[in-house]
């Protein structure tokens, strides 16, 4: 299969199976390989490409409080990868969602504000 991203297969992954709330959250990472059709006008470089190896991962909560535990235990192992490589001048960037442009996201605007404040935290 050819995938332009690993979001659905995870998502397919976690769903083929019953889960109880006491195995949350359940972690899916992996190194994949990501298939674009990318038009040759646009091939630049490293950043637009048709093939690319994308390291990967989606967690499954039961709550708000295990998404919060969650996203502290990731920004946590980040800084330890950066200060590990020696590297010490980083900065995070939220990307939010658009209103105004509702076709290229799930329409759920309260689900966007929660996921939004979560990470603003």
């Amino acid at each position: 299969v050819l995938r332009p991203m690993n979001c659905p297969h995870h998502i397919m992954i976690f769903k083929s199976e019953l889960h109880s709330y006491r195995e949350l959250p359940i972690r899916i990472a992996e190194m994949g390989d990501m298939h674009r059709f990318e038009k040759s006008g646009q091939l630049t470089g490293m950043s637009r490409v048709r093939i690319m190896t994308l390291n990967d991962a989606h967690i499954f909560c039961a709550n708000v409080e295990q998404v919060e535990q969650e996203i502290e235990a990731v920004l946590r192992m980040m800084e330890h990868a950066y200060s590990t490589l020696g590297l010490r001048d980083y900065s995070y960037q939220l990307s939010r969602w658009d209103p105004d442009d509702r076709e290229k996201y799930v329409d759920n605007p309260e689900m966007w504000e929660v996921g939004e404040a979560l990470l603003r935290r």
